[in-house]
């Protein structure tokens, strides 16, 4: 899909949308990873309070006291205000896929109104927008960085390893941020070249 400045939506929903800009894509992330802070809030702050409040078990703790071990750890995860944290959580993710799936859009997205869709303009739905955008695009990241850093490892110091290890782990953010400056490419990343999608940004 060469050129593009403009495609159709599904038959359902026709309008002209163009594509998204780097600046809104860029903002929809940051949205999403402070909306996902702020959902793990409740989860490390029941954690600490319990933990402090534990305390007196937590010092009890040694290798050869196992029960011990297993008392103060469930003190802690087996808390009903722990499991309810996870739960807002998991609700909080659970939202996101739906939303992600049904509208090509996550919570940044749709607050900034741009929005994944096929490159043929189909809706890009839960395996284009979920399965291969995020998980399987994630697992193929995480995989090569780890091949990656296990060649560099055998090649250099212990030192310098440690900052190409952090440098390997952000190249496939860093090239994605190019690409979204790429209009010839229509801006996709290679998120978009997994799912075969691109990002739209939609009227006001």
């Amino acid at each position: 899909m060469n050129n593009l400045n403009s495609l159709p939506l599904p038959e359902d929903n026709q309008i002209e949308v163009k594509i998204a800009p780097p600046g809104l894509r860029i903002g929809a992330c940051a949205l999403n990873i402070l909306f996902s802070i702020i959902a793990l809030i409740p989860l490390f702050a029941t954690m600490v309070v319990l933990i402090i409040k534990n305390s007196e078990q937590f010092k009890g703790i040694n290798e050869n006291n196992p029960e011990a071990v297993f008392s103060a750890l469930s003190s802690v995860f087996a808390h009903p205000v722990f499991l309810l944290s996870i739960l807002v959580y998991l609700v909080y993710g659970i939202w996101q896929i739906v939303i992600m799936s049904k509208h090509g859009q996550s919570l940044g997205k749709r607050l900034l109104k741009i929005k994944v869709i096929k490159s043929n303009g189909d809706e890009a739905g839960f395996l284009g927008t979920v399965l291969l955008r995020e998980v399987v695009y994630n697992i193929a990241v995480s995989i090569i960085v780890a091949l990656l850093v296990m060649i560099v490892s055998a090649l250099v110091s212990e030192t310098a390893l440690e900052v190409l290890s952090n440098l390997i782990s952000w190249l496939p953010n860093l090239i994605c941020l190019v690409m979204l400056f790429n209009v010839k490419r229509d801006r996709r990343t290679l998120q978009d070249y997994v799912a075969d999608t691109v990002v739209v940004k939609l009227p006001d």
